[in-house]
């Protein structure tokens, strides 16, 4: 299996992100700076996007796949998982088939659904436009939706960032993500089961994640912790950096060996 490209930082226990879909690592350039003064830090490229090489076969499961392969190479067996969106579908696929490497699992604007009949009808238009007017023409208008309306011009530097980096990506690695995205399973199995805790960062006004599927999906988990923001849609990263980046930085200290540590 090919490396991916990654950005490594800091010392210490491994917290490990990934991006979501049209994103590529620098999308976590500012969370680095401040966890990496307390931990590793990396944040990889997923087939296809940023500096990572496209694969031929693309699904949740293979994106998981390189993903892992990436941080066994480096000798990386246990880490904190934190995925934004298509991030946290990948981040779940990973813990499924290799739950003992998992110490924590952060799901930032994603969900352990599966696609409904609707958005799965969404991904498969979206496939067509793309092969109608190419990836410039889907990307430009396709980020700023993204963020709720009254701070987008307040996230114009972050959406700018967002459609570079959705420019820089394979426009067939696109395409196969979107449809790997519409067959991927439900995984709430595995947040059920999970013998590690998981923080859910959620946007009160996320179109891409509905609250109502965000509220199902809190109570599965054994042990769990939930931040719902206000005046936030699916960028929570960027909406409401400060306390987004306080909430994580909390949930990863109290981590010990794969222990919670409260109090």
């Amino acid at each position: 299996m090919q490396p991916l490209s990654y950005d490594r930082r800091g010392r210490g226990k491994t917290v490990v992100f990934i991006h979501g879909f049209c994103e590529a690592k620098e999308y976590w350039d500012s969370t680095l700076k401040v966890m990496s003064e307390h931990f590793t830090c990396i944040s990889i490229d997923l087939p296809g996007f940023g500096s990572s090489a496209a694969i031929g076969d693309v699904s949740i499961e293979n994106l998981a796949e390189a993903v892992y392969f990436q941080l066994n190479s480096m000798e990386i067996n246990e880490f904190v998982l934190v995925g934004h969106s298509l991030g946290g579908y990948v981040a779940l696929a990973l813990a499924q088939k290799y739950p003992d490497t998992i110490l924590g699992l952060v799901m930032c604007n994603s969900t352990a659904f599966a696609d409904a009949e609707e958005k799965k009808m969404q991904r498969d238009k979206t496939v067509k436009f793309l092969d109608d007017n190419g990836l410039e023409e889907f990307v430009r208008p396709f980020v700023p939706p993204m963020f709720f309306p009254k701070k987008r011009k307040d996230c114009q530097a972050a959406i700018a960032e967002i459609i570079d980096m959705g420019l820089r990506a394979d426009v067939n690695a696109v395409k196969a993500t979107i449809k790997a995205m519409k067959n991927r399973l439900d995984r709430s199995s595995v947040i059920k089961n999970a013998k590690f805790p998981v923080l859910y960062i959620v946007g009160k006004d996320d179109g891409s994640v509905k609250i109502e599927d965000s509220i199902r999906q809190c109570h599965l988990a054994p042990v769990s912790f939930v931040l719902f923001l206000d005046e936030c849609d699916h960028q929570a990263i960027h909406e409401s950096f400060d306390i987004v980046i306080e909430t994580i930085l909390g949930f990863c200290k109290k981590i010990k060996s794969g222990v919670l540590e409260v109090g």
